[in-house]
């Protein structure tokens, strides 16, 4: 199986517009689909942006209940914890704000972790974001504090 490079700019949440339909073309993979970090996946953020976890893809749907839209989202996340010198991949829910980690597995640089889409429910995609909240507000916590690579497919 090919994998591609996904790279998102210093300063930036998402990749090139082509890098994106990637991602977006991956919600639908049948096949298992390969995560690999490298070195260049590697980022620093304060201790709280730090354990935040960077969307690779999924899926997502929303539900009209009691008078309120209720978004609900599926996805792959992974994130570097320089403190442990690996990286997580896992399963990632968040229904109206409740939010959940499943199938936490750690993964070397060069290593690869097997994503399967099996488990996703929903049917519009998502498509890769990097970062989270900015907890303390120095504007990077929620964009890529370095260019960001790595290869997935």
């Amino acid at each position: 199986m090919k994998l591609h490079a996904i790279t998102i700019k210093k300063g930036h949440h998402y990749p090139s517009l082509l890098n994106w339909l990637k991602g977006i073309d991956l919600t639908y993979a049948e096949m298992p689909v390969l995560f690999r970090p490298t070195e260049e996946s590697k980022y620093t953020l304060d201790r709280s942006d730090q354990a935040d976890w960077n969307k690779l893809y999924g899926r997502v749907r929303y539900r009209f209940i009691n008078n309120r839209i209720i978004r609900e989202e599926q996805w792959h996340v992974w994130r570097w914890l320089p403190s442990l010198k690996t990286f997580q991949v896992a399963r990632y829910s968040n229904i109206d704000g409740v939010m959940e980690w499943h199938a936490i597995q750690d993964v070397a640089v060069g290593e690869t972790a097997t994503l399967y889409n099996s488990w996703f429910s929903y049917w519009l995609p998502l498509s890769f974001h990097f970062g989270g909240a900015d907890s303390n507000g120095d504007g990077l916590g929620g964009k890529a504090p370095n260019t960001i690579k790595f290869y997935i497919g």
